[in-house]
């Protein structure tokens, strides 16, 4: 549930963000729904914990002091720049890791759910395996000492760029075994190679002795002439 929570949020900031025409009431409700979301990504990410709040912390008073300023275009413009402390950076790509991981459960089940040939599906599997041991090492990271924003940003870039690869790995996985299995797959070789095999079997009269000759050979064996 949390899980869902957390990219209910996600979207409802970046429509809200998007949306033509910035007001002042979309800048608060996009605050309110960023903060949430940021809040969601230190439970399920607790060794950020401390770098979200300290984020969400300066978030607020960046916010809070935009409220201030002169004129409502002002305060759009400094709202929105706090708003892009919470929807950017590393809390964005935590949230797309989550995403990503999500993405390698759906392609495991697609795999699974193929019709492969045993040489096919132990080489899916091997592969799964190899995804889910990059996953756990992509996790071990994560969990590791979060001392600065800097080392958020590093740390949640570079598990969104290795799980990225993972996903884009299997999805050409996924659509190679999917050529093989589709209908009429290997159709064309088969009727190519029937051919093939028809025209080295028929004899062929020589244009010279007029005498015949299988298919498959290059010149006449009677009288030597070429093909």
């Amino acid at each position: 549930m949390r899980k869902l929570q957390f990219f209910g949020l996600f979207v409802l900031a970046a429509l809200m963000a998007t949306s033509c025409g910035k007001s002042v009431e979309g800048e608060k409700a996009s605050f309110d729904a960023n903060v949430k979301t940021a809040q969601e990504a230190a439970l399920d990410f607790p060794s950020f914990k401390t770098v979200i709040q300290e984020q969400i912390a300066s978030a607020t008073a960046a916010f809070e002091q935009a409220a201030t300023a002169s004129g409502e275009e002002a305060q759009i413009e400094a709202m929105s720049k706090a708003n892009q402390m919470l929807n950017t950076g590393f809390i964005a790509d935590l949230g797309k890791v989550k995403e990503l991981k999500d993405k390698i459960t759906a392609q495991e089940r697609e795999l699974d759910g193929m019709n492969l040939q045993e040489g096919d599906r132990r080489k899916a599997r091997r592969m799964l395996d190899d995804s889910w041991e990059a996953v756990r090492g992509t996790e071990r990271m994560l969990g590791g000492s979060v001392a600065s924003v800097n080392d958020a940003n590093t740390m949640a870039a570079k598990a969104k760029k290795d799980l990225e690869k993972l996903v884009a790995d299997l999805g050409s996985l996924i659509s190679g075994f999917a050529a093989q299995t589709a209908p009429g797959a290997g159709q064309a070789d088969s009727t190519q190679a029937d051919s093939t095999q028809a025209a080295q079997v028929a004899e062929h009269t020589c244009e010279y002795c007029e005498k015949k000759y299988p298919g498959e050979k290059t010149e006449c064996p009677h009288c030597g002439a070429p093909r």
